[in-house]
């Protein structure tokens, strides 16, 4: 079932970069809820992202079937058959649904939730199958694989809010997330255009060509997301400002290895190409920054607020662990290159 529901390729920068937001969320309680209640909280939110996550991407297998099969690839659906498949759906919609049932605020998440797999059925089912429909699909995309579930995870680990910040907070995610999505699915159609083409698809990337993508993706996804990220940074970790700053000194970092520490260091960045700013600027900079460090970012500023929660420690290590481990192994012999230079 692991490898049917493709729960590698979409724990890292899915699952991990929700925990941003529960700890930022909780960082807001004067008073907070117990370690035990909230790991409780944590652990059946998890089981239900992947339940959620899960029957997204085996939904979608099921209506790509035919496209796949034209490439020579597989997918979970094919695997399973028809049969197989409509009983794995049933019982991964369950799992998705009955831990939300028993966390804060259901009133509202049920309506949040609803609108996901609403998502997925513009999204992948003829006639409307948004996901050929050019900017729709793409925008339909940036709304069920990022905005709605950061809503979710905001709306069920942070306080009430009140007055114009009951808007202010989800405004926050749907600018800084939806940009944030858009430029991933146009990056993913950018490389599987040729592919997408055989199959007789009708991406924005087939439609419209490369070249029109990354001016996409260049000249009004990166800057709308970098402003947004800034912003959202600082309305959801007020007063606390450690994730701007992470995020300036995590790209200053970035901009030195890219500069100075890589076997073929970049050009000035007034000389980078579109292929490159969306690469380097939207994946190494951006991407690497929200999906690998925020989440440890935020846990630092909830522990700073409460430092009792410490134990939430552990959930973020057995939720992003992996992949920081991964991380970290690139960057350390920099890391150690660069103290090594200073002490010469």
């Amino acid at each position: 079932m692991y490898r049917l529901l493709k729960i590698d390729q979409w724990w890292s920068n899915k699952i991990s970069p929700l925990l941003c937001f529960i700890f930022l969320g909780i960082s807001h309680y004067e008073d907070v809820p117990t370690v035990a209640s909230l790991s409780l909280q944590l652990v059946l939110f998890i089981v239900s992202c992947i339940g959620i996550a899960g029957f997204g991407h085996l939904f979608l297998d099921a209506f790509d079937s035919k496209e796949d099969r034209l490439n020579g690839k597989t997918n979970g659906w094919l695997l399973l058959g028809n049969v197989k498949g409509i009983i794995s759906l049933i019982f991964i919609f369950i799992t998705a649904w009955a831990p939300l049932y028993f966390l804060p605020n259901w009133s509202t998440v049920k309506w949040l939730v609803a609108a996901e797999f609403l998502l997925f059925v513009l999204y992948a089912v003829p006639p409307l199958r948004c996901k050929e429909r050019g900017i729709a699909g793409i925008f339909i995309d940036g709304l069920y694989g990022y905005v709605v579930p950061s809503l979710v995870a905001w709306t069920i680990f942070s306080p009430e809010p009140h007055g114009v910040m009951i808007y202010i907070y989800p405004l926050c995610l749907l600018l800084w997330l939806l940009p944030k999505g858009m430029r991933h699915i146009l990056r993913h159609q950018y490389y599987d255009i040729d592919a997408d083409k055989r199959a007789g698809l009708g991406t924005f990337a087939v439609r419209y060509g490369r070249a029109v993508t990354l001016r996409l993706i260049k000249h009004y996804l990166l800057p709308v997301e970098l402003i947004a990220t800034v912003l959202a940074l600082i309305l959801l970790s007020w007063p606390n400002p450690l994730p701007v700053m992470g995020l300036f000194f995590f790209f200053a970092w970035e901009w030195r290895v890219l500069r100075h520490q890589w076997l073929q260091p970049v050009p000035p960045i007034k000389k980078w190409k579109p292929v490159e700013w969306s690469e380097w600027m939207g994946m190494r900079f951006l991407t690497t920054f929200t999906e690998l460090l925020l989440p440890l970012i935020a846990l630092c500023v909830v522990l700073f607020r409460h430092p009792n929660l410490w134990p939430l420690s552990f959930i973020f290590i057995l939720v992003c662990g992996r992949s920081m481990k991964m991380w970290w192994n690139e960057v350390s012999p920099l890391i150690l290159k660069r103290f090594n230079d200073v002490k010469l």
